[in-house]
């Protein structure tokens, strides 16, 4: 069963992403930083997401929002005190995490297009429900989402290297539009045009 992803969902959803994708930045960063990253994104009008529950939790959550670099901006803004401990915890452990928060923070400005602000920032599986269509089926309702919100094209990046990344993307209907380098690392950059054009009154 898919449903809309809020505030219950985010603890079991943090532990999916931490587990399947532990090489990615905000994973790095350790589950209270992300549990404050997933909440505010959920609280502001610009993020949504949905999730998929089997025998009572979580296996699958997708997260996306319509215009990426305002989110950042007001996450850092409004959140910054509840995400500054945790951060300066892992800072503390590992240095090197600095210039990748400098990144982070700049990514939106450098590396999207000026034309495509709407994003699908994470979609993670856990691995005992894998190849069980249920990443199609949360990219499903995340384009009749987009929909409702009258967008009709938006983008999603992923490590060059993750052969099973790239593959779903490509074989759900997203089109390969460009690379860039970011924490020394080469993403490529999918966007997904819905077909359904919008009505006129």
């Amino acid at each position: 069963m898919i449903e809309e992803m809020n505030e219950k969902h985010v603890a079991q959803a943090c532990q999916i992403h931490i587990e399947a994708l532990p090489d990615s930045f905000l994973p790095m960063l350790g589950y209270d930083f992300l549990k404050v990253v997933y909440n505010s994104i959920l609280e502001y009008n610009l993020g949504f997401g949905f999730v998929c529950i089997k025998e009572g939790k979580v296996v699958g959550f997708i997260l996306a929002c319509k215009n990426t670099g305002k989110l950042f901006n007001d996450i850092i803004k409004k959140k910054w005190f509840a995400l500054i401990l945790p951060l300066l915890k892992k800072i503390m452990r590992s240095p090197s995490l600095l210039i990748r928060v400098y990144e982070t923070i700049f990514y939106p400005k450098k590396e999207k297009s000026e034309e495509i602000q709407s994003e699908l920032l994470v979609i993670a599986v856990d691995k005992d429900y894998r190849r069980s269509k249920i990443g199609k089926d949360l990219v499903n309702y995340l384009n009749a989402r987009f929909l409702q919100e009258n967008i009709y094209k938006y983008s999603v990046s992923v490590y060059s290297t993750n052969m099973h990344a790239n593959e779903f993307y490509k074989s759900n209907g997203f089109r390969l539009e460009r690379s860039f380098t970011l924490y020394d690392k080469e993403f490529n950059v999918y966007e997904y045009e819905l077909k359904e054009k919008r009505k006129t009154d």
